[in-house]
């Protein structure tokens, strides 16, 4: 081999290990800051040894706080959702729930049917089994109701034809699938005062008879056969009904009217609400109908009543809370005027509305249209929240909400 190329080779080998000596303390600092050193470097302390004026300034990563991270950790994290700050109000382990939605509002437009001068009910019957319904709520003629002794119910049905001028049958299948003869003596012959309805109760009653009105007839059948018959009524809510909660009305009727007849025990009747028209919708037989009303009648708004023991000189009073004093302030302005323009003679011109506690309506009046519709516009232009409730109890199925009846 040439002497200049041996020269050649010796240079190389001794350049290239002194490049290598001086790359070794840079390899060290790298794998120092990557690998066990790299607390140290956390803390910024430098690496013995190491002359930190010789390194790239770009290479200085003494005052870091933290090691860097691979590539391919951060093009995953940059995927992984952010976990959020749990809610200290929701319960542990619980995640949070998202907002719910506004509550509905929904407003029931007021009713000329429901002002009347005393509390009444609208039953979904042809027009001559309303009339007949309407009779047998007008008092006994004078005199009452006197049978002859050992009467038969052929005698009562003469009696309501020519006496009482209502047109009554008698079922006379249903007596005889119950195994009762036609000629059964009545027990009780005489009733002296009271509506017919009740007269005819007390006269039936003993021999397990009703009477009910269907096809435009008073018919008297089995009591049994009469539970068959089911008659819907809308029921106007009470004025003391504050933004539609008719829940515990509901529930109330439930408990004290036929209590083991509803469809929350497994029996006939049914009650819907109908917000929107201010009422209840109710199923049920017409003798359960008859002790709705009465409770109706007797629990609200009793003092409102034009034939009830309230004195001529006393102007009952209603409280109704109103969404936002703006809303209040107008109401209390324009309330008298609404309601009379649209009862007319059945209107009070003494009616006075008064705001008080900025949210507040006071109504005084003698006229119960008058209170009754005046509530029913309130409700209107207050608006009452959420949806109309679906069901009479709190846990009934909800496949009972696309067959109410």
């Amino acid at each position: 081999m040439p002497d200049w190329q041996t020269r050649s080779r010796s240079g190389f080998r001794s350049g290239l290990f002194r490049f290598m000596l001086a790359a070794t303390p840079l390899a060290l600092v790298g794998f120092a800051r990557t690998g066990e050193a790299a607390p140290q470097a956390e803390k910024g302390n430098r690496v013995p040894g190491v002359d930190p004026v010789d390194r790239p300034r770009e290479a200085d990563t003494s005052d870091a706080t933290a090691a860097p991270e691979p590539i391919a950790a951060l093009l995953q994290a940059t995927d992984t959702p952010i976990a959020e700050e749990p809610d200290p109000d929701s319960p542990a382990g619980e995640p949070e729930r998202p907002p719910s939605s506004p509550p509905r509002i929904r407003h029931p437009q007021p009713s000329l049917r429901h002002a009347t001068p005393r509390y009444e009910a609208t039953y979904a019957v042809p027009p001559a089994d309303a009339a007949i319904l309407r009779r047998l709520e007008e008092p006994l003629p004078a005199g009452g109701i006197q049978l002859p002794e050992n009467a038969t119910l052929l005698d009562l049905q003469d009696w309501l034809s020519h006496q009482a001028r209502v047109w009554a049958r008698i079922d006379w299948r249903a007596l005889e699938d119950a195994g009762l003869d036609a000629e059964i003596p009545l027990e009780t012959t005489q009733v002296l005062g009271g509506d017919l309805r009740a007269a005819l109760r007390a006269l039936l009653d003993d021999v397990d008879l009703t009477p009910i009105v269907e096809h435009g007839t008073l018919l008297v059948t089995t009591a049994e056969a009469a539970e068959q018959t089911l008659t819907v009524g809308f029921y106007p809510l009470p004025s003391q009904i504050d933004q539609g909660n008719v829940q515990p009305l509901v529930e109330m009727i439930h408990a004290t009217v036929a209590a083991d007849t509803w469809d929350v025990v497994g029996g006939p009747g049914a009650i819907r609400v109908a917000e929107d028209a201010n009422a209840l919708t109710i199923s049920h037989t017409q003798a359960v109908h008859a002790e709705i009303l009465t409770f109706m009648r007797t629990g609200f708004d009793a003092d409102l009543a034009t034939d009830g023991d309230r004195k001529a000189s006393q102007i009952p009073t209603r409280i109704h809370r109103v969404r936002d004093a703006l809303l209040a302030t107008e109401l209390a302005t324009a309330l008298v005027a609404l309601c009379n323009q649209a009862l007319g003679p059945a209107g009070d011109p003494a009616a006075a509305v008064t705001r008080i506690g900025g949210d507040r309506l006071v109504v005084q009046s003698a006229s119960r249209p008058f209170q009754i519709y005046a509530s029913e516009i309130i409700r209107a232009v207050n608006g009452v929240e959420g949806e109309a409730i679906p069901t009479p109890g709190m846990d009934m199925p909800e496949e009972a909400v696309d067959n109410p009846f």
